[in-house]
């Protein structure tokens, strides 16, 4: 039973983890597509000209995002230390 537990605990953390990681990458994802066209449309070929706009779509991304992404990581990890005495009962 507790091989179970731990299961899912690991399923879950991975899956929190690609929640919380997502809207971060997908718009550096959009910027980078976005200036990526921009540039093959215009032929500036500087590879440092998308840095500046994809860092700043993650950080606004972060900003707006990020109490979300700490309240879930909080539950989570709340989650886990409820289980905890649960898995030492059993022992």
């Amino acid at each position: 039973m507790e091989a179970a537990v731990l299961t899912e605990m690991a399923r879950r953390a991975l899956v929190l983890a690609f929640e919380v990681s997502l809207p971060a990458l997908a718009a550096g994802l959009l910027v980078a597509l976005v200036v990526g066209a921009l540039q093959g449309a215009t032929q500036h070929g500087d590879p440092t000209a998308g840095f500046a706009p994809r860092l700043i779509a993650v950080g606004a991304v972060l900003l707006l995002f990020g109490s979300w992404i700490v309240w879930s990581l909080l539950r989570f990890w709340i989650g886990c230390w409820e289980t905890i005495p649960g898995l030492l009962e059993r022992v």
